[in-house]
């Protein structure tokens, strides 16, 4: 192997190298955006983070009528990840009903799970209206 040959392979070796630690670093600082944001949303009293999640999946079932006509009737249609996160700040299970082609609701039973309440164990309910 002459100079030159030895020169080029080190040269790529350098350029593998320095692509690898960038792609060190992206992936270090994308985890650590991620776990910024987790570790926020566990700060969140519950009934914020409930409001929060009910606002994302609202967005969802927005997009879903913009593109289908009418909102799901069950919330697994606008994606397997939403029954995921179907999960309200006190741990339970938000409900999702359709009420017509153009209006559904999300709902969250509050702290004490029980309907109805006041306070932290006040129902958190979101009426979602198709807007033409």
């Amino acid at each position: 192997m002459n100079a030159a040959s030895r020169r080029d392979g080190q040269g790529r070796l350098k350029m593998v190298l320095a692509g690898l630690a960038a792609m060190v670093l992206l992936v270090v600082g994308v985890g650590a955006f991620v776990m910024h944001g987790l570790k926020k949303a566990a700060m969140m009293p519950p009934g914020a983070l409930t409001r929060f999640r009910i606002d994302g999946i609202e967005s969802e079932l927005r997009r879903h009528y913009r593109t289908a006509g009418s909102f799901p009737g069950e919330i697994s249609e606008i994606g397997p990840e939403q029954r995921e996160r179907m999960i309200d700040g006190w741990g339970r299970q938000l409900v999702y009903r359709r009420l017509s082609a153009t209006e559904c609701e999300i709902r969250s039973l509050g702290k004490d799970g029980m309907p109805g309440g006041t306070a932290d164990a006040a129902d958190v309910v979101l009426r979602v209206r198709a807007t033409h």
